[in-house]
């Protein structure tokens, strides 16, 4: 199912490109070949009968096609009309159809999968205006919908009994730019009122049913990419070609959703809420990127055998990573960070852990956020990877630096940061081959441990063996009830800890 999905995005992606004023004059004719020729770089066979009416232009029957053969999928996207008209100012007017068919198939050894996907338009707008080397695309819809439906295992797969997705947008608009040079460049900007989705899943094996129901509301999105005139959709290789780079930027400002999954040990009926979010990813010669936030959520939950509800807040949540995909003979930038922030159980789930009220109802937050720099030897997206031996590695670590270490719950809090190097010498066993310092610091420890007796969640046994361990790896603070510890992996593969070598 995941390669239909992601060949519905591709498809979602070319006919988008159908979708300011300049002061250059272009005719339907123009608009038409220079789609065709967009299309046909990226990899689709296009079927067409044109038809021209004094200045405008008429094709019938469009069929847009995509075969990749490993591993093996299909896409083929259906207009069966598509009119292009001369407005007599230069600006081409496009009428699309109110419903465009895509038929997606896909498998993979032994496991294949068909699904039928339709998208539908109402109210829908679009003009072209520019050149035909730098086409620009205004368009507004009141609503489309993207429905998957009719999945069927065309192999050893399995696949759920039913299952249908579903999203709708509202109030669309925006502009897109295409241009034509050595390179492709394009340049996106949407906005919409609202955007929901819809999940429906039953497995009669397993009697389970799925049911998912979310919207999030003003929606804005940006996106500037630089691509290859032309690629071959089956190499990834040849996508990173010269100058490649896509950035896509997504925000919205609240969000919700309910969900209900029901099965032979009961159900959970669950009711998410935020604040907003946004999304930034980016991809290209220069590496990967991701960047996602969201603010203020808000779960609450109702779980069988459970007799109230529960629920929880969350105030920040962020994941951070970057990543390089090509091989270089310097070293690259690399980072990854988590971020949850001030997450508050409620007060049902407070007095089921603890009803006494002898922990501190205080929210949690974890932080973490390495950076370093990384060698890779060997594009990481060449085909031929995937055929290396498992042990062989595609670039190695160079420096690995703990920027934050932040882990605060139940009146306890340890901090740390670090910074580590690239070593020659044969690291222990697990440990990677750097030499360098992690320096922690930890307060409340022990009175963390001596709640949890209180509460029965430890015995007096795992007490004393914890407490061990603070005392090996731990040395006394300025403060009470303050410990801090100095890890150090060194350049001969040693181990040691506040001076006292482990290894």
């Amino acid at each position: 199912m995941i390669l239909a999905l992601r060949r519905t995005s591709c498809a979602v992606l070319a006919l988008s490109v159908l979708a300011p004023p300049a002061l250059a004059d272009v005719t339907p004719q123009q608009v038409w070949e220079e789609w065709r020729t967009y299309m046909t770089g990226v990899g689709y066979e296009v079927d067409v009968t044109e038809t021209a009416q004094g200045n405008d232009l008429i094709l019938s029957d469009l069929v847009l096609v995509q075969e990749v053969a490993e591993p093996a999928s299909r896409t083929q996207i259906t207009l069966p009309r598509v009119v292009l008209t001369d407005r007599g100012d230069g600006t081409v007017s496009v009428d699309l159809p109110d419903s465009i068919p895509v038929e997606i198939s896909s498998s993979d050894g032994d496991m294949g999968i068909r699904t039928g996907v339709m998208l539908t338009q109402q109210g829908d707008q679009l003009v072209v205006s520019g050149t035909p080397e730098a086409l620009v695309h205004d368009y507004s819809i009141d609503n489309v919908t993207l429905t998957m439906s009719d999945f069927e295992s065309t192999g050893g797969g399995d696949i759920p009994d039913a299952l249908a997705l579903s999203m709708a947008i509202d109030t669309l608009a925006g502009r897109s730019t295409l241009e034509r040079g050595d390179m492709r460049r394009s340049d996106q900007q949407m906005t919409a009122d609202s955007l929901s989705y819809s999940m429906d899943l039953r497995d009669d094996d397993e009697n389970t049913e799925v049911t998912l129901r979310g919207q999030i509301e003003d929606v804005t999105s940006t996106a500037k990419s630089v691509f290859p005139l032309t690629f071959d959709s089956a190499d990834p290789s040849s996508f990173f070609q010269g100058r490649t780079d896509v950035t896509a930027d997504f925000a919205f400002a609240s969000g919700s959703s309910d969900v209900t999954v029901s099965g032979p040990d009961g159900g959970v009926a669950a009711q998410t809420a935020s604040q907003g979010g946004s999304i930034r990813v980016g991809i290209g010669v220069q590496g990967l990127s991701y960047d996602l936030r969201q603010s203020q959520s808000t779960i609450t939950a109702e779980i069988a055998g459970l007799p109230v509800p529960v629920d929880a807040t969350l105030a920040e949540s962020a994941f951070v990573l970057t990543a390089p995909l090509s091989a270089s003979d310097s070293a690259q930038d690399l980072q990854l960070a988590v971020t949850f922030k001030d997450l508050m159980p409620g007060d049902v789930v407070w007095n089921m852990l603890d009803p006494a009220a002898i922990l501190p109802r205080e929210p949690a937050t974890i932080e973490f956020d390495l950076t370093g720099t990384a060698m890779v030897d060997v594009d990481l997206y060449d085909p031929d990877l995937a055929e290396a031996p498992p042990e062989t590695l595609p670039g190695s670590i160079e420096t690995l630096d703990v920027q934050t270490l932040l882990i605060s719950a139940l009146g306890a809090e340890l901090t740390g940061n670090g910074s580590f190097t690239k070593t020659d010498a044969a690291p222990a066993p697990g440990m990677p081959p750097l030499a360098g310092a992690l320096d922690l610091k930890l307060v409340g420890g022990n009175a963390l441990i001596d709640n949890l007796i209180k509460i029965g969640w430890i015995g007096q046994d795992e007490a004393i063996g914890a407490r061990m361990m603070m005392g090996i790896f731990g040395a006394p603070g300025d403060a009470p009830d303050t410990l801090t510890s100095k890890l150090e992996l060194g350049a001969d593969g040693s181990i040691s800890a506040n001076g006292q070598r482990l290894r």
